[in-house]
């Protein structure tokens, strides 16, 4: 069996992260996977993934992840493996588009990721989406909720969707070594909060940016991700008065080791497909903290906690409670450990690969 995953580059994300995952799991299981890359712009997700993998990974270039001229690279890719696998828009298009191009081509497998995008407000784009979803042969959702959502998009019958969970190696995640408050440059009394999102939408770090001004000087938050809102985030830090206790810590590839290191995680967004930095958040070991909107409070309820999606002074409130009362931060973490349990990533392999095998 020989399958290709396509993405459109290995940036920081959570589909990223599952694709290196996968990838790596597949071949540690026989099976023959290679990655395309749409853009191969170097990363450290692509550079933790050439110095492990077994299989090629195809670039297509450094060009926008837009350019119609992706449409025919594809096509001669796509029809050399058995499966094809692809995650994310626009990749999602230009692989069904490829295969109205004169050619044979194998079963095409698209994860959808998000419980929503600004496509599906657009009637034109809901038209296109029907049109391009019908030619993959299985559509996986991550959660029930994203399920529910594209079978309103797309009006699809409730078979047509298998709903797949990510998964991570949670045990793993405890086994990294903590780092010392001297390493990341804090004071030896300092409280750690921990967000690991990028600087895109939907995350939402200024909610938690403007949450520090009501917490005690000795907590300190660290903000893990690039992209394009860091600048205001930045800024608002500067605003808000907080801007020694912020730290930017840029694109990172050791956050087992910033995990161990936090008192508490955090994940502030306005929306999710099920975020991988939630379940590391639960399955770390430590209290984790989000906000109550679709695609974290589906995963989260009953084990994490949730405050007000927006609200700086709720969420001040429900981390000061974690930082002072330790019977209450006790029964957190063990309510997070018994979910993320529920995400484990050899379950998640082993019904991928279970897909694969029936499609082909």
């Amino acid at each position: 069996m020989r399958i290709l995953q396509v993405i459109n580059g290995l940036g920081t994300g959570g589909a990223e992260k599952l694709v290196v995952d996968m990838v790596v799991a597949l071949q540690q299981r026989g099976i023959t996977v290679d990655l395309l890359l749409l853009n191969g712009t170097e990363t450290p997700f692509l550079a933790h993934l050439q110095a492990i993998s077994t299989g090629k990974i195809i670039d297509l270039g450094r060009s926008s992840v837009y350019h119609p001229k992706l449409l025919f690279a594809l096509r001669s890719s796509l029809q050399s493996y058995d499966g094809i696998h692809v995650h994310l828009f626009p990749a999602l298009y230009w692989a069904a588009l490829a295969t109205f191009l004169p050619g044979t081509f194998p079963p095409m497998v698209y994860t959808e990721h998000s419980t929503h995008n600004k496509r599906r407000d657009r009637w034109l784009f809901r038209c296109v989406d029907r049109w391009l979803y019908a030619r993959y042969r299985c559509v996986v959702a991550i959660t029930p909720l994203v399920k529910t959502n594209l079978q309103a998009h797309l009006q699809w019958a409730n078979d047509r969707i298998q709903v797949i969970p990510n998964g991570i190696d949670g045990s793993a995640l405890r086994q990294a070594k903590p780092y010392t408050k001297a390493d990341l440059g804090l004071p030896e009394d300092a409280r750690v909060l921990l967000h690991v999102a990028r600087f895109y939408p939907p995350k939402d770090p200024i909610t938690l940016i403007s949450a520090m001004v009501a917490l005690d000087s000795s907590v300190h938050l660290l903000l893990v991700g690039e992209g394009p809102e860091r600048a205001a985030a930045a800024a608002h830090a500067v605003q808000c008065g907080v801007a020694s206790r912020v730290h930017f810590l840029g694109v990172r590839t050791d956050i087992p080791q910033l995990l161990q290191s936090a008192d508490i995680i955090v994940l502030s967004s306005k929306y999710e497909g099920l975020s991988l930095a939630a379940i590391e958040g639960m399955a770390s070991g430590k209290p984790f903290v989000a906000s109550d909107v679709p695609g974290i409070r589906d995963s989260v309820a009953g084990a994490g906690v949730l405050f007000t999606y927006g609200d700086a002074n709720d969420l001040a409130q429900k981390i000061q409670r974690l930082l002072g009362d330790v019977s209450y931060r006790e029964a957190i973490v063990a309510q997070c450990l018994t979910r993320a349990a529920q995400f484990d990533s050899t379950l998640m392999v082993d019904r991928y690969l279970a897909l694969y095998q029936h499609l082909l």
